[in-house]
């Protein structure tokens, strides 16, 4: 199974030196929802504007910008 990292971008670059073992795609797309919601959750990230870079072995899958909802799908 592939490795996620998972990395936070705004001014600076917040890497995830270990990344996450994950199925595939959809279910890094969901864990990086679920990481941004918790994130939100704390008051310091709260008004965070940056977004979270996706990637697989050093390739970016996706972005996926902070949002008020926690930038879930509906």
């Amino acid at each position: 199974m592939p490795r996620y990292f998972f990395i936070l971008d705004d001014e600076q670059q917040i890497d995830d030196k270990m990344g996450t073992v994950l199925v595939d795609d959809e279910a890094a797309q969901y864990h990086a929802h679920q990481i941004i919601a918790e994130l939100q959750a704390d008051a310091s990230f709260a008004d965070y504007g940056g977004q979270m870079i996706v990637t697989r072995d050093g390739s970016e899958i996706f972005r996926i910008p902070f949002a008020p909802d926690g930038g879930r799908p509906r």
